[in-house]
């Protein structure tokens, strides 16, 4: 190591040592929590031998262990407890796994941090695999990204060497129909809604996607943007979830704004909405089937919502979809919410750069910064109005109302806001 990576090494742990002592209890301070991060991984950065790294970032030993482990419900096998152990015997006859590939599956989840290794033969259960255990929208996560993501980033080289390395743009022609073979111009979306597997594990994975992470509803200033007497009447449209899943944004609303007046409509397609159990949602939730690239049925709602839906598609699509929303909405009245890891101008963050090729390899879709979507919205006649940054490195959320309104004399956003 030279001595300029020595010193840098230094000035990082000096510096995450500092924010330890600043903040004893770092882990519900969010964004010393997220600069304290940033910090380690540059510090394991700077600790790694540059001949080392590249090799170590691409080989897919991780991904495919996880996903092994899923299939033999390793994780809900694991002895959970301080002071309880498993043994390779132990968990080799639960899963019904050869001892050898399960001693293989548990040398790597220890380095991964999922389990932690006692002695030779024993391992036990960490707050990682006590998440997975507990949490099914995680093991759909796995599931979905290793069995959906994961062929078509295989094949993502090959994919540009014969497009000419153009981003795409066609969410009938792209990387996911080039990955999966697919002739006849479906979508992501169409393909896998066709399979119940599939479409029962993404929909799963698409209720605990803002879990991990604080939801809007904690620290937006919700009650701002009501009203100090909110004016809605229990009849009035408080809030449209569109392409809501199973209802689980409008629930967590309301579980912490019990008395919010209005009614809330959750949206989504046929499949979908099928799926959605009463019993896991809200008694004053209400449900209707429709295609949010049609028109948009419910007009003059408070709050059209959408979260982590416009990512999955490109930019001609997005301004279709949010005109169709903007000709519902009422003038100055209307705000339509859009819930998204919005990419930051510089220093970008990995997950945030992963996630937007993700995006773009299985919808040609992208995560955008905001100047991007301000920049959509006006070709929507919509303007935005707020941009909410989150805490940390989370999912902020665009405030944006109706703008051109020519038959009812609004003009250009130029009228102040109510």
């Amino acid at each position: 190591m030279s001595s300029s990576q020595s010193a840098l090494a230094a000035s990082l742990i000096h510096q995450i040592a500092c924010n330890n002592v600043a903040c004893p209890n770092l882990m519900e301070n969010e964004a010393l929590r997220k600069k304290t991060l940033s910090l380690a991984k540059e510090l394991v950065l700077s600790l790694e031998r540059p001949q080392a790294v590249p090799l170590n970032s691409i080989l897919p030993v991780q991904s495919t262990v996880a996903r092994i482990s899923l299939d033999l419900e390793l994780f809900d096998h694991l002895a959970s407890g301080e002071a309880k152990v498993d043994t390779i015997e132990d968990l080799s006859r639960k899963t019904n796994c050869n001892p050898i590939l399960m001693a293989r599956l548990l040398r790597v989840l220890h380095c991964m941090g999922w389990v932690e290794q006692v002695d030779a033969v024993s391992f036990k259960s960490t707050p990682i695999s006590e998440a997975i255990r507990s949490r099914k929208p995680i093991k759909a996560g796995i599931k979905h990204y290793f069995d959906v993501a994961l062929p078509i980033f295989s094949k993502l080289p090959e994919y540009f060497r014969s497009v000419g390395y153009v981003s795409p743009e066609n969410e009938h022609d792209g990387p996911f129909q080039y990955a999966f073979n697919v002739q006849d111009g479906q979508t992501a979306f169409d393909w896998w809604s066709k399979d119940s597997v599939l479409s029962e594990n993404f929909n799963t994975f698409m209720t605990g996607t803002g879990n991990a992470r604080s939801h809007w509803v904690n620290w937006l200033p919700v009650q701002e943007l009501l009203g100090d007497k909110q004016q809605e009447s229990d009849t009035s449209i408080l809030m449209v979830d569109i392409g809501g899943g199973k209802g689980h944004d409008m629930v967590t609303f309301l579980k912490k704004f019990p008395d919010a007046k209005g009614r809330f409509i959750l949206e989504d397609l046929p499949n979908v909405i099928d799926d959605y159990n009463p019993k896991e949602g809200h008694e004053r939730i209400e449900c209707i089937k429709c295609d949010m690239r049609l028109a948009q049925p419910v007009k003059g709602a408070k709050f059209y919502h959408i979260h982590n839906v416009l990512h999955n598609w490109p930019d001609d699509v997005i301004t279709d979809l949010i005109s169709k929303i903007a000709q519902a909405m009422t003038p100055l009245y209307s705000r339509l919410l859009v819930v998204e890891h919005f990419l930051p101008e510089v220093d970008c963050s990995m997950r945030k750069a992963e996630m937007d090729w993700c995006m773009m390899a299985i919808h040609c879709g992208s995560q955008r910064t905001v100047s991007h979507f301000e920049a959509i919205c006006g070709k929507a006649g919509l303007k935005v109005a707020k941009y909410w940054g989150p805490p940390g490195d989370g999912e902020g959320v665009l405030e944006i109302f109706r703008d051109v309104i020519a038959d009812d004399g609004f003009t250009n956003g130029h009228q102040a806001l109510p």
